[in-house]
C-alpha cells in the first residue's frame, strides 16, 4: 500500500515483536516470501487454503454501489458538474453512457462526481468567460 496505514492487532503486541526482531537472520531467511516465517509460525492454526493461496487484493463493489445505493448521490454529483459550469454537458453525459455501457471504469466517473460535490460545498461556478477562473460565492 503506497499511501496508507495498516495495523493488524497481533503485531500491536510488543512482546511478539520484540521476540521476532531479536531472532537470527538465518532463522528469518529460512522461509521463502516476504511473510514466510508468519505463514510457517500459523500453518498448523490455518486451512492450507489460507496460507496457499495467492495474493487478492480488497475490491469495494463501486460500480454496483454508484448504480444503486448511491445513485442520487451520482446523479447529483454529476449534475452540479454541469450546472455550475465546471465541465461541459455534452462531457458529463457521455462520461455517464460509457460508465453505464461499461465502457468506462467507476474511477473515471466517481473523480467527476467528486468534483461535482466539492463544488457543490464550496459553492464554486465558473463564470460566462470560459477562460476565467472558478470562484467561490461565499
Amino acid at each position: 500500500m503506497a499511501v496508507s496505514l495498516e495495523i493488524r492487532v497481533p503485531f500491536l503486541d510488543h512482546a511478539l515483536v520484540e521476540y521476532v526482531l531479536g531472532l537470527p537472520a538465518t532463522v528469518k531467511k529460512k522461509y521463502p516470501g516476504v511473510k514466510g516465517l508468519l505463514v510457517e509460525a500459523c500453518r498448523d492454526l490455518l486451512p492450507a487454503s489460507v496460507y496457499d493461496r495467492s495474493k487478492a487484493g480488497f475490491v469495494l463493489p463501486m460500480r454496483q454501489w454508484m448504480r444503486g445505493p448511491l445513485a442520487s448521490f451520482v446523479d447529483e454529483g454529476l449534475r452540479e458538474t454541469i450546472e455550475r459550469g465546471l465541465l461541459p454537458e455534452v462531457f458529463v453525459n457521455e462520461l455517464r453512457a460509457n460508465f453505464q455501457g461499461e465502457r468506462l471504469h467507476w474511477t473515471r466517473l466517481w473523480a467527476v462526481v467528486v468534483l461535482g460535490q466539492y463544488a457543490k460545498r464550496r459553492q464554486l461556478v465558473r463564470t460566462p468567460d470560459e477562460n476565467s477562473p472558478i470562484h467561490s460565492h461565499n
